[in-house]
């Protein structure tokens, strides 16, 4: 394992700042490694140092993001657990369309998918008595929640998308209210 030290931290952060720059300027699917290092006057194998290959840069650059967002929430309150997320998203649309674009939806859901996971799991063991055991249907339903937000969340990066982040959120909030007194009757 390579050990991580504030220079190494700093240029990676210089290269992702690069692709971050030039994926404005041309599709995430333009840019070689080449402009990145030379967007940053470093050499290709500093480069290979930091990232296995552009993707794997698009993969860290994804994840910090929303890392970041999910890290500093209020796990107690859904709502800003989305609206969070949206204007993560909203913040950063150009790179969430070029991610989907290049990547596709599968590959994005694998990026994202762990992140929602281990964070709408959170909010749910929060609210359960300590002797509390995990069990199937908990697991169906935060997928179920996962899937639906990263199906919103490519929804809202499409052109097409005619919906504002406030109804996607106000509908996400209507579903999982409505669930959640469906799950309270059922059980």
């Amino acid at each position: 394992m390579r050990k991580i030290d504030k220079r190494n931290e700093e240029t990676k952060k210089m290269l992702v700042d690069a692709f971050v720059s030039l994926s404005n300027e041309k599709p995430m699917n333009k840019i070689s490694i080449i402009d990145i290092t030379n967007y940053c006057n470093l050499n290709r194998n500093t480069f290979y140092y930091h990232f296995e290959d552009i993707y794997g840069l698009i993969n860290y650059l994804i994840r910090e993001e929303i890392v970041s967002i999910l890290d500093g929430i209020d796990t107690t309150n859904v709502h800003d657990l989305f609206n969070n997320v949206f204007y993560c998203v909203e913040k950063n649309k150009k790179l969430f369309q070029s991610a989907y674009r290049a990547f596709g939806r599968d590959h994005l859901r694998q990026i994202l998918f762990p992140y929602f996971y281990g964070t709408l799991k959170h909010i749910i063991d929060s609210r359960q008595t300590p002797d509390h055991e995990e069990n199937e249907y908990e697991n169906f339903i935060i997928t179920f929640y996962c899937d639906g937000i990263l199906s919103s969340i490519i929804n809202y990066i499409q052109p097409d998308n005619k919906l504002s982040k406030e109804t996607i959120i106000k509908y996400l909030m209507l579903t999982s209210s409505q669930l959640s007194d469906h799950i309270k009757k059922d059980c």
